[in-house]
């Protein structure tokens, strides 16, 4: 009788999951926020307006990767003849210790929000590495998945092992911010994104995911390229 009550249970449990969709934001390292101190006034507005593009050659730039996911970015700003310097704000820098904890626990990104990172800091660590520009580069993941009409064979609990009763959806989208170290000044901003989409598959496609991130974040990258250096090769921004 216990046995009958146990799969019983389970059965309904299995119903539960099938009617059930399933959505994970896979967390950068960071978004970005103002400082606590920060309020919008007439004031903080006039200033705004007050600021004026004043960029040199050779141009120097920082680029601050607030991912998990690793990428070519940065190598591939390098081989553009229009900067003098590129370096990257290491993330540890700027969180400290957090930064190595969460590197040590593979579930972070599923479950946590994301730290906020203030973009005055960021602007701080690039001064001190005598960067023009501070380049912020985030990274997000977006996961999704609802059971197909296959799905509703996974009653019989067995069958969730070999049976494709899943759809799954995997988005990843990309923020860069161009903005002047010394006045702050946001010359362009760029977004991008690139969807996945695998119908008919099984429970364990989320294992896939990782390696379907570094794909969506690799053919992300040549259009960053070009947008990057349309932006930061555009006359007005300069004052020589």
């Amino acid at each position: 009788m216990k046995s009958h009550k146990l799969y019983i249970a389970l059965c309904l449990v299995s119903l539960f999951l099938m009617g059930c969709s399933r959505h994970r934001y896979l967390t950068p390292i960071s978004t970005v926020k103002p400082a606590s101190d920060f309020q919008i006034t007439d004031e903080s507005i006039a200033a705004s307006f007050q600021k004026r593009p004043q960029l040199t050659r050779p141009l120097n730039v920082a680029v601050y990767n607030a991912n998990l996911t690793k990428n070519s970015y940065c190598d591939s700003l390098r081989q553009m003849d229009i900067f003098q310097n590129v370096f990257e704000i290491p993330p540890a820098l700027i969180e400290g210790e957090q930064y190595y904890q969460r590197k040590q626990r593979g579930w972070y990104p599923y479950y946590y929000q994301p730290p906020s990172t203030n973009i005055e800091q960021l602007r701080l660590a690039a001064a001190e590495g005598k960067a023009d520009v501070l380049i912020y580069c985030g990274f997000s993941h977006y996961y999704r998945q609802k059971t197909n009409t296959l799905g509703y064979s996974y009653i019989l609990l067995v069958t969730a092992l070999f049976v494709p009763g899943i759809n799954a959806e995997l988005t990843t989208e990309v923020d860069l911010f161009f903005i002047d170290v010394r006045n702050g000044l946001l010359y362009a901003s760029y977004h991008d994104e690139i969807t996945h989409e695998k119908n008919y598959a099984t429970v364990y496609y989320l294992n896939k995911i990782d390696d379907i991130k570094e794909k969506h974040v690799q053919s992300l990258i040549p259009n960053m390229i070009k947008e990057t250096k349309y932006i930061l090769s555009r006359p007005e921004y300069y004052i020589d």
